[in-house]
């Protein structure tokens, strides 16, 4: 699926402004929330489990979105 391609390379990156050019100007600002929200919490203890957890909880509802957003969405 292109949307974790993309998605998986704008955090990897840190950058999103790639990313950002598939999507119409209103629907940017969410996508660049979410994206604030992974890159925020991709540097945790990995000892810590409410961290790892808070890590994945953004990045699944930013993946989520991104797919959404590309079509590719199961539901």
């Amino acid at each position: 699926m292109q949307s974790i391609a993309a998605v998986d390379k704008a955090i990897g990156t840190e950058a999103v402004e790639d990313l950002l050019t598939n999507f119409p100007a209103k629907e940017r600002p969410e996508v660049e929330e979410l994206f604030r929200k992974v890159v925020a919490n991709k540097k945790f203890d990995v000892n810590n489990t409410e961290d790892g957890r808070r890590y994945v909880k953004s990045y699944v509802e930013f993946l989520h979105h991104v797919e959404r957003l590309f079509g590719e969405s199961e539901t």
